[in-house]
């Protein structure tokens, strides 16, 4: 027993026997009880500690009394409160059933009918409360129980008695919330005081959205996104997610979602109403249900679900890609799809097995990534009546038969008034099993169970047979809906190309379309990486984390990478990476230790990872990024010519891309040839705009490494080419310069203030970085530029008060760069070991190593040290 479940049991002796702890949520923990005055099993909520720590207890009883007032059929009453030696507490009925939270885990999407006889029990339950003036506030799928086809409401007023007793300062938004922010109309997330019944007609209008598409209208990676996205974004119509969903129904929760309470309904009872006529109708179509033996027993529902399927086939055959002419099939990969094992019992159900396996089969075909291929008729016959055993060597021969390379082997079950379908890819050589898919179950006698069938097992052969290698690893094991693998690999086509927002677009939707498909939220977390938005990126490496018994050990590993980039353990990143080579040596795999070791100084590493990678498989030269490590590599091991090769390789690839060209201007300027680097600065204006590459950032790279290399005439005349291009726009100035004033034009006008103090043109610089340290004082990048101006301009005095308020900084993902900050003040100031503790200091912190460091500006009083050059050079 927990110290909690004891110290209640000591407060409430003779009035309860507290048990097991049966559930905790955001503002209670729940216990089972024993009621000694009724004997009987209730449920005990208290408040949780922070909770309690934040509201007036006698408040917080006076409102959850007025809730015990509530009198309906689907509402579970309140027996008791209290406060038990300062423990808030309150009494309800034991349900022994699931939550509706656990009913949408396990089965997602519902059928139309249960959907709409849930909502319509909520709807008239909030109608009898509204009529006495009780806000539940926190309505949400965990706050609807079901027992034995019984649906209850729980936890009516407490949302409310917990925000009306808040004590001044005491619970926000942010860690504790009085409510729930996936399920927070527009007016509860802006935090109005004027809440009204209208903000239930909301969560109503979730509530059905979830139920209907089996996920929430909006999902984020914190809950101050979620709340974000309530006030501002436009969920998708239902018929986005659930084809086929009635347009009245769209329309009733379509007009709860409004942003506008005045825009809603004004009251449930007109959303029930409404509930109860389209349940009216729907159950007049569907007819009265049946068990399982007479759902699936009536031909004629067969052959309407096999009709309705065929159809869906055909409309899907127009969107999935790759419709493939014989000939080419020819060298595809081969799949035996034989019927599905009938294990329910009854054989005139054997048509469904069939139909499934042809479904499927159709699909593969359309798909174009692999050839189906039906059992021989002379092996049909001897899978009839087999056991396990006999049907795997069946299933083994008819694949040498045919040629196949992989065997989609099935069963299915009755599960109730359900069917339960089974499924696996097996190796048709040794029939090892090559993915399980997740188990299907639905009512037979309508096309969703086939369709969701279809979906993982189309999903789970493109891995198998056609996944990128460039995700690999992340893909082992992974069985998707292939609605999940073709977003996640619309994503993956905007991360080659470093279109990151809109890589991130389809990885979110993947993610949502498969809540089981862990590779789609790595690679979210790897662009926002790239992006380094550090608070999404730790927040979905904890998200997998949590996901470790569903992935394989390499992809365990590469969460740990993930894991110590977001807190800046560089060493302990670069084994991450490391292990996971060792459990899967793939291109992903091989390339992230590639890009690990360079930021661990660690170039030939590197090179090695890189090798390997090549060997494996050269496609992985596809990708822009490769090339760019690839010559990072050879830049930091001095290796220039080599530089040069990779670097008009990839030109060869990539044309037309600003940031593959400064592979060559960066590797030209450190071999001296100055006129090639400033002819390639001149094609730079016929190239596309890359996200992240202004205009300004090639002539500067350029400058840099010339000036680390001795030209530094040369480099001058660059810094006065890239402070022609785009001038700051001045307000009320009309033209193509960046904005002078507003948050988008600032990482903008931080580049030009460092291009001004580059060219000593210091007045301008710090005019700039004052701006914006007015607008951002907390920024280390303002702070630093600040402070190095201030240095270079001889004030000593201001130059040191910002290192301190540098030094002041204490905050999370900062990775060492306020300290970078203060060595190069220190270096300019004249303090050159001080310069050398903050560097090390820095790298210590989460500082990544990299070409930047051997042509910093700032750093160059160092560069005779030998300490700086130890630092500087290759390590390993």
């Amino acid at each position: 027993m927990n110290e909690l479940a004891a110290r209640l049991n000591t407060t409430l002796s003779g009035r309860y026997a507290v048990g097991r702890e049966v559930g905790s949520g955001g503002m209670a923990v729940v216990f089972e009880a024993n009621d000694i005055k009724h004997d009987r099993t209730v449920a005990l909520k208290v408040l949780r500690p922070d909770v309690m720590a934040s509201v007036s207890g006698a408040r917080f009883l006076q409102e959850i009394r007025i809730a015990a007032g509530l009198r309906h059929p689907n509402i579970l009453p309140l027996y008791d409160s209290g406060d038990a030696d300062g423990l808030l507490f309150y009494v309800m009925p034991l349900v022994n059933g699931v939550s509706l939270r656990d009913k949408l885990a396990r089965d997602g999407q519902l059928p139309m009918d249960e959907v709409l006889r849930v909502a319509a029990v909520v709807a008239d339950a909030l109608t009898h409360a509204h009529a006495r003036s009780v806000v539940h506030r926190d309505i949400k799928p965990e706050n609807v129980l079901i027992e034995e086809h019984h649906t209850f409401i729980t936890d009516f007023g407490v949302a409310k008695a917990i925000s009306e007793a808040k004590e001044p300062g005491g619970l926000t938004t942010e860690g504790l919330t009085v409510g729930t922010p996936a399920y927070m109309s527009p007016e509860q997330a802006a935090a109005d005081p004027a809440l009204d019944h209208r903000t239930d007609i909301y969560a109503l209008g979730l509530l059905c959205y979830e139920m209907a598409c089996g996920r929430p209208p909006f999902e984020a990676a914190t809950p101050q996104e979620l709340l974000v996205a309530h006030i501002t974004q436009i969920p998708k119509p239902l018929s986005a997610h659930r084809p086929g969903v009635s347009r009245d129904f769209e329309r009733l929760v379509k007009k709860c979602l409004e942003k506008n309470p005045d825009d809603r309904w004004q009251d449930t009872e007109a959303v029930w109403q409404r509930l109860k006529e389209q349940l009216h109708t729907e159950e007049g179509q569907s007819g009265p249900g049946g068990g399982f033996r007479s759902r699936l027993g009536a031909p004629g529902r067969l052959v309407l679900a096999a009709v309705v399927v065929l159809i869906v086939v055909l409309a899907v055959a127009k969107v999935l890609p790759g419709f493939v002419a014989d000939a080419a099939l020819e060298t595809q990969g081969r799949v035996l799809i034989p019927p599905l094992d009938n294990r329910t019992g009854e054989n005139l159900h054997d048509a469904l097995g069939a139909l499934a396996a042809d479904l499927i089969a159709g699909d593969i075909d359309r798909a174009g990534f692999a050839q189906a291929a039906a059992l021989p008729p002379d092996l049909m016959s001897e899978l009839d009546g087999a056991n396990t055993s006999a049907r795997s060597a069946v299933l083994q021969a008819a694949a040498q038969e045919v040629g196949a390379e992989v065997v989609v082997s099935g069963s299915f079950y009755a599960r109730g008034d359900s069917v339960q379908f089974q499924v696996q890819l097996l190796d048709s050589h040794g029939a090892s099993v090559l993915r399980t898919i997740d188990p299907v179950v639905g009512l037979p006698d309508g096309d969703e169970v086939l369709q969701s069938l279809r979906q993982r097992t189309i999903g789970a052969l493109a891995v198998q047979l056609d996944a990128p290698m460039v995700a690999g690893d992340l893909l082992e094991g992974a069985s998707p809906t292939l609605d999940a693998y073709t977003e996640f690999l619309e994503g993956l086509r905007h991360f080659y190309i470093r279109q990151h927002t809109d890589a991130l677009v389809h990885f979110d939707s993947s993610a949502a379309l498969d809540t089981a498909f862990v590779a789609p939220l790595f690679l979210g977390a790897v662009t926002h990486l790239s992006l380094g938005q550090w608070v999404a990126v730790d927040s979905l490496a904890r998200l997998l984390d949590g996901s470790r018994g569903r992935v394989s050990p390499a992809v365990g590993q590469t969460v740990n990478w993930l894991l110590a980039n977001a807190t800046g353990d560089r060493a302990a990143a670069l084994r991450a990476a490391r292990e996971a080579t060792e459990f899967s040596p793939t291109s992903s795999a091989l390339y992230r230790l590639a890009v690990e070791a360079l930021k661990n100084n660690r170039p030939r590493e590197a090179l090695d990872a890189l090798e390997k990678l090549d060997r494996e498989w050269t496609g992985f030269r596809g990708w822009s990024s490769y090339w760019e490590t690839l010559t990072e590599a050879h830049h930091l091991l001095g290796q220039h010519e080599r530089e040069l090769e990779a670097a008009l390789a990839a030109r060869e690839q990539y044309p037309e891309l600003v940031s593959v060209l400064s592979y060559g201007v960066r590797a030209n300027a450190a071999l001296g040839d100055t006129s090639r680097v400033f002819d390639l600065l001149d094609q730079r204006t016929t190239l596309r705009g890359e996200p992240g590459w202004p205009q300004w950032n090639l002539p500067l790279s350029a400058a840099l490494e010339l000036r680390a290399h001795g030209y530094v005439d040369q480099a001058d005349s660059l810094i006065q080419r890239a402070l022609a291009v785009n001038p700051v726009q001045q307000r009320g100035q009309v033209g193509g310069g960046m904005p002078a004033h507003g948050v988008g034009g600032a990482t903008l006008r931080s580049g030009r203030a460092r291009l001004l103090y580059l060219a000593r043109r210091w007045d301008e610089a710090r005019d700039i970085a004052d701006t914006l340290l007015l607008e951002d004082p907390g920024n280390p990048e303002f702070l630093g530029l600040a402070g190095v101006i201030a240095a270079r301009a001889g004030e000593r005095d201001r130059a040191n008060n910002l290192a301190s308020a540098l030094a002041r900084l204490d905050r999370r993902y900062l990775f060492g760069t306020h300290a970078l900050w203060r060595a190069r003040i220190a270096a300019i100031l004249g303090d050159h070991d001080l310069s050398m503790r903050l560097l090390h200091a820095a790298f210590r912190q989460g500082l990544t190593h990299g070409i930047w460091l051997h042509r910093d500006v700032d750093l160059e009083p160092l560069r005779e040290r030998e300490d700086f050059q130890r630092l500087s050079s290759p390590a390993g």
